[in-house]
């Protein structure tokens, strides 16, 4: 916890006149050193609930919607496997500042658990312009396809 909050302090100091860098600073630090801390969770919570922290400003407006989706990915089974991130709109300029489409080393499996649960286990490290200023960072979250060719992380 104490890590993590070191590591958003020095992107505070460091992008002191660009809030949209220190968001996308404090998300790398977020999950290198406090993704799954109980801790780190909690405090986040506490000051947002208590106004001891602004909010990060939203990251650009979504590009699509369900009836955007491929309908002919009908379930999870059509996507299972490996897929590498190539290219996205959130490249780290106006009017998405975060830039986690260009995140290097992009790598996301669809796999299903024994219970049956889909998971994505995702791969990528900071940086940009395909150089890793970080090391590889891993994620895991639940998915669902609740319409056709419309994953949903949780």
């Amino acid at each position: 916890c104490a890590k993590t909050i070191g590591c958003i302090q020095t992107c505070v100091l460091d992008n002191i006149d660009s809030e949209d860098k220190t968001a996308a600073c404090a998300y790398i630090c977020e999950m290198t050193h406090g993704y799954e801390n109980r801790q780190f969770k909690e405090l986040i919570e506490c000051m947002l609930e208590h106004n001891c922290m602004v909010r990060y400003p939203d990251d650009g407006p979504c590009k699509g919607s369900d009836a955007d989706a491929i309908t002919s990915v009908k379930t999870m089974d059509d996507i299972e496997g490996d897929w590498w991130v190539l290219r996205g709109v959130n490249c780290g300029e106006q009017p998405y500042p975060g830039g986690y489409d260009w995140y290097p080393c992009q790598h996301e499996r669809f796999i299903k658990t024994a219970n049956g649960q889909w998971i994505n286990n995702v791969t990528y490290c900071g940086g940009r312009h395909d150089v890793c200023e970080t090391d590889i960072i891993v994620t895991v979250a639940n998915v669902s396809m609740p319409a056709p060719g419309v994953v949903n992380h949780k």
